[in-house]
């Protein structure tokens, strides 16, 4: 019976794998950046908490994350995050599908050929602002003694 404990974890981890791809669509039609979940759609992490809620099992295929990891590191990307990897504005889903593909090759046992994401590079961080027309009184204007 599948994960009732006696599937080993190779196949649970391909199981959730193929699990995650059905869940953010074959087309990535359910697919969504710069969100976790919507209800409709979901990142590629919110696609790994859909799948593990849906079979209601603690404890199973969490190494599938530390694979996708790998599959990162192995990609030809400097993102290895799995959110910002899936929020880079250079992503589209065929990287999304091609990530989770060769992640499950990693999962499964086999050597794939590593997905090219050369072109993804790490954004630069978005200066936050700084509020420059905040009045600037001495402390006996603003009332304070």
């Amino acid at each position: 019976m599948p994960f009732d404990g006696t599937q080993k974890p190779r196949a649970i981890n391909i199981r959730l794998l193929d699990l995650m791809i059905e869940t953010l669509g074959e087309n990535g039609e359910r697919w969504i950046k710069y969100r976790f979940d919507d209800g409709n759609a979901c990142c590629l992490l919110g696609a790994y908490h859909r799948v593990k809620h849906k079979l209601g099992r603690r404890g199973y295929g969490e190494s599938v994350l530390q694979i996708i990891n790998q599959a990162l590191r192995d990609s030809r990307t400097r993102v290895h995050d799995i959110v910002h990897f899936n929020d880079h504005s250079e992503t589209v889903f065929a990287h999304v599908r091609g990530l989770l593909h060769y992640a499950r090759g990693l999962a499964a046992g086999s050597f794939p050929e590593a997905p090219d994401f050369g072109g993804i590079k790490p954004e630069p961080a978005v200066p936050l602002p700084i509020f420059l027309a905040i009045e600037h009184k001495p402390s006996r204007e603003r009332g304070m003694n």
